[in-house]
């Protein structure tokens, strides 16, 4: 009597079979993959060039509050202050992301400008190794070996995801721990899985030291380990469910009772000054959902098989356990994340974990399609190859056009003449900012650091205007606010610009100056009514208008 399904062993490693020769398909949409990343490497390497100045790197996404703790590190300064009191610094993210930056910055030599430079290559070397560890991940969910084509679509589609997809590449290059956290997630991941593959108690230990980093360097970073430890729950994995939640837990909770008061009103406390709008959570997901169309797409259809999420040890598909674990991942990381997403300030890089997870399962899909068709694939894979190849297609179009993605603008001559413009701009600017007396007041994200505004004092004012307006609405802020600072003469200059009605500290500023009566000039000297040159991107002309107020002598 043949065994039933439930009986059959899965096959192992030593007997998977040895890929057949790719068809035609195959190989074209190999190519294309293949075209896409080099692409996406193209576009890297350019920006890399361009972005060399530090004054170029007009960080946005509050990159700036993320670089002043870095330099309060590699100058001994305090990394946690109260961020209601002094000069109301905020300091966002778990220790360790200011810590190993610190050191690595530290032994590079890096001190004020280079923090930035030298910064986004340190976050570039984490989305390569993000890179590496994703295409671990999608080759432990795949049986048997891979065929060459499906290896080079393997590397192309992961290094399109970290370096070159719209939503991903531009914190791939910022001073930030986003994706370094993602990283050691998608790590972790790795080592779950194959720790739920052999019943290994060892390999689920370190993974769960892995995650322990991950939440060390951004401390929303817990969702992808709370799925795995519902499935290992879930499939009565006992041993490794208590060897997650022992480590973890402990772990998580001794940093929050000996890092004392200034760690936790930064980490735990500070965040929840922000209010939850329905709006932007419904708005973040539809751009991740639109800029990420084509790995969203292909991950809806491993998705559909929710019934596998859990598969118990011994049970007919048990092989396909580790699918179900990526599966759960997606979804609870998904509802968690739109829940989060929701808070004022969020943007698209709360999502990175659903969103790797999608691309993880899409890869997995992608892959299959190379492969020759065997009876029994799903319907979707048997559809005409030409389709798939326009699929494709379009990813490269979503790479290329630079009305819709912008991760393209380093490529085209006018924003690049652009970018050379607002350096020079900016350094001229410079040189008026080392003229006036310090310490300045400066609400910009790198003219307001240190090295330019205090010459090189501590402590600077750079401020987090997410969390400087939730404090200021509930009243938090001694003071007030900067303007009380302005009033006690802690600033010999400001430079402002007016912003009626926005509760931010450049308004404060210009309402604590204008209040004393003190007469502006224009800045910097010369530039008054002068326009922006035909192709000076916006945050450049943004800089004109300025105005400087040189404060009485105390």
């Amino acid at each position: 009597m043949a065994p039933s399904e439930a009986d059959r062993e899965p096959p192992s490693v030593t007997d998977a079979p040895v890929p057949s020769p790719t068809p035609f398909h195959g190989r074209l949409l190999a190519t294309l993959f293949t075209a896409a990343a080099l692409l996406t490497l193209v576009m890297m390497v350019i920006r890399l060039i361009t972005c060399r100045d530090e004054l170029i790197l007009v960080t946005g996404g509050a990159g700036g509050v993320s670089v002043y703790p870095l330099w309060k590190l590699i100058h001994d300064f305090p990394l946690y202050e109260a961020p209601t009191e002094g000069t109301f610094t905020f300091t966002l993210y778990n220790f360790f992301f200011y810590h190993l930056y610190g050191l690595i910055l530290g032994a590079l030599g890096a001190d004020d400008g280079r923090i930035i430079v030298y910064g986004r290559w340190i976050t570039l070397a984490f989305a390569v190794a993000g890179a590496v560890f994703q295409a671990g991940l999608v080759r432990t969910l795949l049986p048997g070996a891979l065929s060459r084509s499906q290896a080079v679509a393997l590397g192309s589609l992961v290094t399109v995801a970290w370096l070159g997809w719209d939503t991903v590449w531009w914190y791939s290059t910022t001073v930030r721990p986003d994706v370094p956290s993602m990283t050691l997630v998608t790590a972790a991941l790795l080592l779950s899985v194959r720790s739920l593959q052999r019943e290994c108690t060892r390999t689920m230990i370190v993974a769960a030291l892995v995650f322990y980093l991950a939440w060390s360097f951004k401390q929303t970073s817990v969702w992808t380990l709370t799925a795995v430890t519902l499935y290992c729950l879930g499939t009565k994995r006992w041993r490794l469910a208590a060897v997650l939640c022992v480590i973890c837990i402990g772990l998580f909770v001794a940093p929050l009772v000996v890092g004392g008061h200034d760690y936790r009103a930064n980490v735990l406390h500070g965040p929840t000054v922000n209010r939850w709008f329905p709006k932007i959570m419904l708005r973040n997901i539809a751009m991740v959902g639109f800029k990420s169309w084509f790995f969203v797409l292909f991950a809806l259809w491993p998705l559909a098989w929710l019934r596998r999420l859990y598969v118990a040890p011994g049970t007919a598909h048990e092989s396909t356990a580790p699918i179900g674990v990526i599966k759960l991942a997606l979804v609870v990381s998904f509802l968690t994340c739109a829940v989060t997403g929701g808070k004022s300030g969020s943007s698209l890089n709360h999502f990175f974990e659903p969103l790797f997870h999608a691309i993880t399962l899409a890869v997995v899909i992608l892959l299959s399609f190379v492969a020759r068709p065997r009876e029994g694939r799903p319907l979707l894979a048997k559809l005409a190859p030409p389709l798939w190849a326009l699929v494709v297609l379009g990813l490269l179009v979503h790479l290329l056009v630079p009305a819709g993605v912008s991760s393209t603008e380093f490529l085209f001559a006018d924003s690049v003449r652009s970018h050379r413009q607002a350096a020079a701009r900016r350094h001229v600017l410079v040189e008026h900012i080392q003229q006036v007396p310090k310490p300045l007041f400066f609400d910009e994200e790198v003219l307001g650091q240190p090295w330019h505004a205090t010459d090189g004092k501590h402590p600077a004012t750079v401020i987090d205007h997410v969390f400087y307006k939730g404090a200021k609405r509930k009243g938090l802020l001694a003071g007030g606010g900067v303007g009380k600072l302005i009033e006690d003469g802690h600033y010999r200059a400001v430079i402002t610009k007016q912003e009626k009605g926005r509760a931010k500290p450049s308004t404060d500023a210009y309402e604590a100056v204008t209040e004393q009566g003190i007469e502006p000039s224009t800045f910097p000297p010369g530039s008054d009514g002068e326009k922006a040159p035909a192709g000076v991107r916006r945050r450049a002309r943004r800089l004109h208008g300025l105005n400087l107020y040189v404060m009485p002598e105390p």
